[in-house]
Formats: structure tokens, C-alpha cells, sequence
């Protein structure tokens, strides 16, 4: 007699391995990187809140799609022009000094956001704060990856992404529900004092990062190598993931940084909902993100990768042109988790396929072309909004993710299983 699969056996014993796994990988995290894990919690807070509600705060100030979306270019691509002179900062002082300085640059940039209001001064402090945040990102993923062995690195991305998110679902709901408390309360704040009001107690509680960060222990050698000189391997890997990230930066920049305008203004919702829907929606893509290591033990991290992006573009144009605010709700919740929830599995992958003498230097090649992407492509989707509405900037992101996707599939199929020595 056939012995019979009792299928919610196995998927029990399977979530149960995997689990134990997860809770195996934790327990083996070391200090610096159990500690960096509260500096994503607390800095996820900052950002929830900023993603909500800065893009309505500098149109309160009474500046337009088009200035907006310069302010944003000059962000982006500061934090671009930055990247490589930020790689070798990090070789120079080593990865604690430049996650300090960089974090220090962000709030100052910030903060001088929210108390300047002149075109001029708004896009220096947004340069200031993109350059800051491009040190922090240069010295992030070759901390993380110094500070983990190969085999639990993936848990360690995934595990930071998904406190990430936890703490941006808390600053999505507070920027979208507090200022209009502000403005309803006895303090009848108006619209822009109860937009930076906000954003300046999100900022506050952002500057809790600095003792963790100065709590960590130095570890990190610089390579042997000069930075500018990459193995061919290295070089290969880095030509590809510059090709299918520049195409995934091209594609967002048109539409995705205007989101919660397009949200509030086109479709007529308000703040608070905008705010609510983006915290529901990280707090699916806290669950794929955790479950992402999964996927890509089952299927490998260039397939998860590519299929998850693609599963993304049909919800991404139900968005761009729903038949009801609902169903353009629901695709803004669940696009946002399969578009983002690989991305940690990617992070990984491609600290995994490089040299280790050339994370750095990866990492801040593909911050400078990345940046400098979503530079030109959000100053074109700016110009494209108060020229031609939302639409064309949907499907123009569609078409690049698509694109995007197809190439990452094509061009690491196989790669997977040809990891980089550990050198």
C-alpha cells in the first residue's frame, strides 16, 4: 500500500525547519551587527514618516511638480556624485566613521529642509542630506557583509530590511494621522506648520541612531588592493548589476517619488490614508521580506528576484489607471511588497559574487550609477506631470521594470551557484 503525503504535515515540518533556521541564524549574528540592526529599526521611523508626508510639505510651501521633482534629482544625484569619493572615505577611515559622518550629513541636510524655505537653500540641503546618506549606504552593505559569514548573510540582510520596515510602518502611520491632529487640535497648526512640525520630531528621534553607531567596534580592514583596481569577476558582476539596477532606477524615478501626491491629488485621498496604506502595505512586505530567504532557497536568488518584479508591473498600471480608488488601494499594497521584498536576496547576491576586496568598491559604483539614474529620471517624470499628468510616468515605469527584469534573469542565470571566493 502507497504510504500517502499529508500535505499539511509538510508544510508545517517545512515552516517549522525553516524557522529554526532563521532562529539558528539570529542567534549567531555578531555584536556589531546585532547592534546596526537598532540603527535600521530607529532610522526606519525617520524615513516612514518623511515618505509620507515631505513631497505634500514642500507643495504646501507652494512649490510645484516641476520644482518638486528637481529637489529630488538634486538629492539623488548628490548622493551619486558622492558615492565613489564615499567608497574611499570608507577604505580610509573604515566602515564605523563613514555610517557616523554620513548619518550626521543626513540630518543636517534634513533639518535644514525644514527650516529653509528658499528654492537655492532647499536644494543645498537636499544635496547635503544625499551626500551624507550616500556615506552611510557605501560603508552599509560592506559592514553587514564583513560582519557575517556566507551562510547566515542573507538572514542578516533580510532580518535588517524587515526591522526596517516595522519601524516605517509606525512612521507611515504617524505622518499620515499627525498632522492633521495638528491642524484640528487646539493648536490649529496650519497645513505646512503641521507638516514640519512632524517631520522635525521624526528628524529628533532619528539623531537616537548616533550612540548605537558610536557603540560599535571597528573590525573593518581595508583591502590590500587600491579601490579603483577590480579582479575581472568582479569587474563582469559589476557591469551586469549596473545594467539591471539602472534600468530598475530609470523606471521609478518616473512615477514612484510621486506617489503620495499622485494619491492625494488625482484620486483625492487624504494624508492620513495615504499614510495608513503604505503602513499596511510594509507590513505585508515585513512578511515577504522574512520570507524572501525562502523563496530563494526553493527557486535561487535570480529567479525570486526576476519573477517578483515581474509579478509587480500589473499591479504598478492597475495603480497608474484604476477603474476605483479601491483597487488602485490594493495594488499600491500589494505591488510595494513583491517589488521590494527581493531586494535584501538581492543586496546579498551581489555582495556573494564580487571579491571581498571589491564590496566597497561595488557598492559605491552601483550607489553612483543608481543615484545618477533616479536623478535624470525623477526630473523627467517632474517635467512630465505638469506636462502631461500621471500617466505616461506609469507606463514608462512599467515598460523599464519589464526590462529590467528580463535582463537580471538573462544575465546571472547560473551565476548563483559560482559564489566568489572569500579573499
Amino acid at each position: 500500500m502507497l504510504n500517502r503525503v499529508d500535505p499539511p504535515r509538510v508544510l508545517w515540518s517545512t515552516a517549522e525547519r525553516e524557522l529554526r533556521a532563521y532562529i539558528d541564524a539570529l542567534g549567531s549574528f555578531s555584536r556589531n551587527a546585532r547592534l546596526y540592526l537598532w540603527v535600521a529599526f530607529l532610522g526606519g521611523f525617520t524615513v516612514g514618516v518623511t515618505r509620507i508626508i515631505f513631497n505634500l510639505y514642500i507643495q504646501a510651501l507652494g512649490f510645484d511638480a516641476a520644482f518638486l521633482g528637481q529637489l529630488l534629482a538634486v538629492t539623488t544625484a548628490a548622493a551619486g556624485i558622492t558615492a565613489l569619493p564615499a567608497g574611499l572615505l570608507t577604505d580610509r577611515w573604515g566602515t564605523k566613521r563613514s555610517l557616523v559622518w554620513g548619518s550626521v550629513g543626513v540630518g543636517c541636510g534634513v533639518f535644514g529642509q525644514l527650516v529653509l524655505t528658499t528654492p537655492l537653500l532647499l536644494l543645498v540641503s537636499g544635496a547635503l542630506a544625499g551626500a551624507g546618506g550616500a556615506i552611510a549606504l557605501a560603508a552599509q552593505a560592506p559592514f553587514l557583509a564583513h560582519h557575517s559569514s556566507r551562510r547566515e548573510r542573507t538572514y542578516l540582510f533580510s532580518t535588517m530590511a524587515a526591522l526596517f520596515l516595522v519601524s516605517t510602518i509606525v512612521g507611515n502611520l504617524l505622518g499620515g494621522h499627525v498632522p492633521q491632529w495638528l491642524q484640528d487640535s487646539r493648536l490649529a497648526l496650519s497645513e505646512v506648520w503641521s507638516y514640519r512640525a512632524t517631520l522635525l520630531a521624526a528628524g529628533a528621534a532619528s539623531a537616537f541612531t548616533l550612540p548605537v553607531l558610536f557603540l560599535l567596534r571597528e573590525t573593518y580592514q581595508p583591502p590590500e588592493t587600491r579601490r579603483w583596481t577590480l579582479t575581472r569577476r568582479s569587474a563582469t558582476a559589476l557591469a551586469k548589476l549596473i545594467t539591471t539596477d539602472g534600468l530598475i532606477r530609470l523606471g521609478a524615478g518616473l512615477s514612484i517619488p510621486f506617489l503620495n501626491v499622485f494619491f492625494v491629488q488625482e484620486l483625492g485621498t487624504s494624508a492620513a490614508f495615504f499614510g495608513t496604506m503604505s503602513a499596511v502595505s510594509l507590513g505585508l512586505r515585513v512578511v515577504a521580506t522574512l520570507g524572501a530567504p525562502i523563496l530563494a532557497t526553493r527557486l535561487g536568488p535570480v529567479l525570486s528576484i526576476a519573477l517578483t518584479q515581474l509579478a509587480s508591473v500589473p499591479l504598478l498600471l492597475l495603480i497608474g489607471f484604476p477603474p476605483a480608488l479601491g483597487f488602485a488601494a490594493a495594488a499600491y499594497v500589494t505591488r510595494n511588497s513583491l517589488m521590494n521584498m527581493a531586494f535584501p536576496v538581492r543586496d546579498s547576491f551581489a555582495m556573494t559574487i564580487v571579491d571581498r576586496s571589491s564590496r566597497a568598491t561595488v557598492t559605491a559604483a552601483l550607489l553612483l550609477t543608481n543615484n545618477l539614474a533616479a536623478a535624470l529620471s525623477t526630473a523627467v517624470g517632474g517635467q512630465l506631470i505638469s506636462a502631461f499628468g500621471y500617466r505616461p510616468g506609469f507606463l514608462g515605469t512599467a515598460l523599464l521594470y519589464v526590462l529590467a527584469a528580463t535582463a537580471f534573469a538573462l544575465l546571472f542565470r547560473g551565476q548563483a551557484a559560482q559564489p566568489a571566493p572569500e579573499r
